[in-house]
């Protein structure tokens, strides 16, 4: 028997460009080259004769690994959108800024996938890893956030009990730190999760400032990031302060012109540093409030324009997991950056180094404590916004707590 038949189960919707294209889920062309790398990181002393050109592979740098892929859809998928339906509501419980205008695909069905080799050691190698694969890796567009989610739900005719499986305890031996929580319910989790990821990584990242809308006057909550490195280096400006500071937003017509000094100094004689960076790089911020309103475009001068974040989001069965993936994240440390309003540019730099295991730690804490404000006047605790609402009961875990 040359082949392995799996069935996959969806678990968040899957962000495609050919969404309402007849059969359109999971493609070869994105799966096997991220299944041959993760084989290659993990599986040691890999034969050459596993390889699709053999002994050429290393010449040549094409380390494709010898095997197909074919993905088969069965029923009719949700075609999911953040248009509202007849009775006027959303179709899917995502932040539209969150969703943007593209169209998901949702099975309910399993996906099945067949993989075709003729060389038994490798078809072994591939039922060994396959199903830890599919736990840390999502698929599609916007997939570091949760969205396109699968599992194994079977292979070769045996149920894997996917619904019940600690996959933290199966991710630890991979990843030697994280975060996890774990649902009461499968279908509970399938509903909240990606809103539960939006608001969390807000609270990681950038904050949430709720105060402008009446209702949430003291729904103020400063990224994460920002309070750790203000903890560790008081002397130094973060780039949210760096851009009210340093930017001008009073006439968006001009077009911009005055470079500062890279040694950006606030008005209190603080150096900047950008620190949102280090969990992804946007291509732009944009502001719409009274003070600031146009887009603050960001580049460096090595020519990064976008970073992915660090920290792969995804659900598998009951658990909400947060995987960090490092591999080339050397690329956004100790890079100069230039920030474009639409009149000045002004200079800043990343961190030269960051500790990441050390920083999940800490959120970790940080985000179990919904007591203690979080710079401003009230806890988690206390928030009224709806989104926060959804994760006051949420305590997050880090892999060494899975027992």
């Amino acid at each position: 028997m040359f082949k392995i038949i799996c069935k996959l189960q969806q678990l968040t919707p899957m962000i495609h460009f050919q969404a309402e294209e007849s059969g359109a889920c999971l493609r070869a062309s994105e799966v096997k080259p991220k299944l041959d790398k993760f084989i290659r990181n993990w599986k040691k002393d890999i034969p050459v004769e596993w390889y699709i050109r053999g002994e050429k592979a290393q010449e040549t740098g094409v380390f494709a690994l010898d095997y197909k892929l074919r993905f088969a859809a069965t029923g009719t998928p949700e075609i999911i959108s953040n248009k509202k339906d007849k009775n006027g509501k959303m179709q899917y419980n995502i932040c539209r800024s969150y969703f943007g205008d593209e169209k998901a695909v949702m099975y309910r069905q399993p996906v099945q996938m067949t993989v075709v080799c003729f060389i038994p050691e490798l078809l072994e190698c591939i039922k060994e890893y396959i199903e830890i694969f599919f736990v840390m890796h999502n698929f599609g567009t916007r997939q570091d956030k949760g969205f396109g989610s699968f599992v194994l739900s079977e292979i070769d005719g045996r149920t894997t009990g996917w619904e019940d499986k600690d996959y933290p305890d199966m991710v630890k031996d991979f990843v030697p730190y994280g975060l996890w929580y774990k649902y009461g319910k499968v279908e509970y989790a399938k509903k909240t999760v990606l809103e539960d990821i939006r608001m969390i990584y807000g609270l990681m990242k950038s904050g949430w400032n709720f105060t402008k809308i009446r209702m949430y006057p003291d729904d103020y909550f400063k990224g994460f990031i920002f309070r750790y490195f203000i903890e560790k280096n008081p002397e130094i400006m973060n780039d949210k302060k760096f851009i009210k500071t340093k930017l001008d937003f009073s006439n968006q017509k001009m077009n911009c012109s005055t470079i500062v000094s890279e040694n950006v100094e606030s008005a209190d004689n603080k150096k900047a540093c950008f620190y949102r960076a280090l969990l992804g790089l946007p291509g732009y911020y944009e502001y719409k409030d009274k003070e600031r309103a146009g887009k603050v475009y960001v580049k460096s001068k090595e020519e990064i324009y976008r970073f992915h974040s660090p920290l792969l989001w995804t659900l598998a069965g009951r658990y909400m997991l947060a995987i960090p993936q490092l591999e080339g994240f050397e690329a956004i440390l100790n890079k100069e950056f230039e920030f474009t309003s639409p009149i000045n540019t002004a200079l800043t730099a990343t961190p030269d180094s960051f500790d990441f295991e050390d920083f999940l730690n800490n959120f970790c804490e940080d985000f179990n404590d919904k007591v203690t404000p979080k710079g401003g006047k009230i806890g988690l605790k206390d928030a009224k916004y709806n989104g926060l609402i959804n994760i006051k009961n949420i305590r997050l875990k880090m892999f060494k707590d899975v027992k």
